[in-house]
C-alpha cells in the first residue's frame, strides 16, 4: 500500500544565507523543537564563523557534540550563486 517505510530520501536546499542555518527533522510537529525532550536529527550549515558544516541529534546537540562535522569547502556558505 502507501504506508511509510525505510528507504532512502534526498533533499537539496539552495540558498543565498550568508550566515549559519539549520535544517531539523523529527516524527512529531511539535515546535519548537530547541530545548524540548523531541528527538530530533540536525543539520548546521556554515556554523562557527562558516568554517564548519555539522550533523547531530538534539536541539542543541546531546551533550553539546555534533556526530560528524567537515570543515571542507564545499559544505560551507558560498557567496557564488552558482554553487549555492
Amino acid at each position: 500500500g502507501n504506508r511509510p517505510g525505510t528507504g532512502r530520501g534526498l533533499i537539496v536546499i539552495q540558498t543565498n544565507a550568508t550566515s549559519s542555518f539549520h535544517v531539523s527533522f523529527s516524527q512529531t510537529d511539535a515546535l519548537p523543537i530547541r530545548g524540548s525532550d523531541v528527538p530530533s536529527l540536525r543539520f548546521v550549515v556554515g556554523k562557527r564563523q562558516n568554517s564548519m558544516t555539522s550533523v547531530g541529534l538534539g536541539n542543541p546537540y546531546v551533550k553539546k557534540e555534533p556526530i560528524d562535522f567537515t570543515r571542507q569547502s564545499d559544505a560551507l556558505l558560498t557567496s557564488n550563486p552558482e554553487k549555492s
